[in-house]
């Protein structure tokens, strides 16, 4: 399908919106850019507005198409900056999210607390009932956690949250978390809840100590 731009078209039910949220500084824009941006895997097609590095203000948003199965998908990620900060993330934000992902800095305390204390409830509040959730904690690379080993995977299981660590800057990473992300929201009627397992960093590692 061509629309009369000369771009292909995408159909509606191939479109999802992804919501970012967390603390100011905790990866969202830096992970949102890392994602649509080159190197782009291969069926990628980037574009949306340009947006600051690394912390955005207000909301800011990029589309990322991805070949899947023959078919396009379509993500429009809306990062919301610091908003948080202001009390400013309310349900106009979250109101036809398909997916959120919630973000903290594996290196800053404070940004785990701000999801467990405040926005996990905000998102179950405000998201459709069929939005999904998943956890993503950033900043992997730094070998500095702030948190204890397992607090947040448990924290993540016993709220029904898959969760996921990453280096927002590595685009293998991220790219392997997104086409993940879109294999499973494929197909799938709106509203849609995700069903899938992403392996960990840890995971990756124990598996490669225990298995090489």
């Amino acid at each position: 399908m061509v629309s009369l731009s000369g771009h292909t078209s995408v159909p509606d039910n191939c479109i999802y919106n992804v919501i970012l949220v967390g603390q100011f500084g905790a990866g969202k824009t830096t992970l949102m850019m890392t994602a649509t941006s080159q190197p782009t895997p291969p069926g990628s097609e980037v574009k949306g507005q340009s947006v600051s590095a690394p912390s955005s203000r207000g909301v800011d948003y990029r589309v990322l198409r991805k070949t899947l199965n023959g078919s396009i998908v379509e993500l429009k990620i809306f990062d919301t900056g610091d908003i948080e900060r202001h009390n400013e993330l309310t349900a106009n934000y979250y109101r036809y999210a398909n997916l959120a992902l919630l973000i903290y800095d594996t290196t800053n305390i404070e940004s785990f607390d701000l999801l467990h204390e405040d926005l996990l409830e905000d998102t179950q509040r405000y998201a459709p009932a069929g939005c999904s959730k998943v956890v993503v904690g950033t900043k992997v690379d730094l070998n500095q956690r702030a948190c204890g080993e397992g607090i947040v995977e448990a924290w993540a299981e016993q709220n029904s949250l898959k969760y996921f660590e990453l280096d927002a800057r590595s685009h293998e990473q991220v790219s392997e978390l997104f086409t993940t992300l879109m294999e499973n929201l494929q197909g799938r009627g709106k509203p849609r809840s995700l069903s899938f397992s992403l392996t960990s960093n840890a995971e990756k590692e124990k598996k490669a100590r225990c298995c090489g």
